[in-house]
């Protein structure tokens, strides 16, 4: 159900429930125009960027700069992107990031732990909200997904 509630106060939740491995260096820098509210379905992005975040985390060496990026667009879309410094994704690998139970081979031969839902659930959650969901990756740089939620029912 959505309603309307601070983005930050989100944010800093996901943060809180990060599994960081010992030995793991984790920076996250947070750059926002505001305090904005979003109207959402708290639980589902909070689904979304926990799940963005969690990825940020897993696949980076051992240390990884995360950056929420976040803000309400003239058109008047929310968007947030989360960006990492982490191993990126093969261009090989690009068109299938979405699939249900795809794993790259990278990830597997790192012994990255995972079964390949995570960002097909993402982005069925950010479709419900009427939304959209692309990233940018370069092999060996790291990788940004930017969501995009529209903040009106479109009635009248």
């Amino acid at each position: 159900m959505k309603s309307e509630f601070p983005l930050h106060e989100l944010i800093e939740e996901c943060i809180g429930k990060q599994n960081i491995p010992s030995g793991k260096e984790v920076r996250i820098e947070i750059v926002s125009e505001d305090d904005l509210e979003i109207r959402a379905d708290r639980m589902h992005l909070a689904n979304i960027v926990c799940n963005l975040l969690e990825n940020a985390v897993k696949y980076s060496v051992e240390a990884v700069t995360i950056r929420i990026d976040y803000r309400m667009r003239e058109d008047g879309m929310m968007q947030i992107a989360v960006a990492d410094n982490g191993i990126g994704i093969a261009k090989a690998d690009q068109r299938y990031v979405f699939d249900k139970f795809y794993r790259s081979e990278s990830a597997k031969d790192k012994a990255i732990p995972g079964i390949g839902l995570g960002l097909s659930y993402v982005k069925l959650l950010v479709e419900a909200h009427g939304g959209t969901i692309t990233f940018e990756s370069t092999e060996g740089q790291g990788t940004t997904f930017t969501i995009i939620i529209p903040q009106t029912d479109g009635k009248g």
